[in-house]
């Protein structure tokens, strides 16, 4: 999980200049002030710097962080 963690934590700091809190993890995407554009961007940088593929059902069923963090994990072990 500490790589997953800090791939995100990097991939999110790229491209939309975002820190996130343990707190704000786990709160709602629509709440936490990332647009679509910058989601998919981080959701294909995780991809390509992980080595793992993303299926568009599971992006849909994202609701926080914390599931896509968990998800990743679930890929990448």
């Amino acid at each position: 999980m500490d790589t997953v963690r800090n791939t995100f934590d990097r991939v999110v700091s790229h491209v939309g200049n975002h820190k996130f809190t343990a707190e704000q993890l786990g709160q709602p995407l629509v709440e936490l002030n990332i647009d679509s554009i910058e989601l998919m961007e981080i959701f294909g940088m995780m991809e390509e710097e992980l080595g793992i593929l993303l299926s568009e059902e599971e992006l849909s069923e994202m609701e926080t962080l914390n599931q896509l963090l968990a998800l990743v994990s679930s890929k990448v072990a």
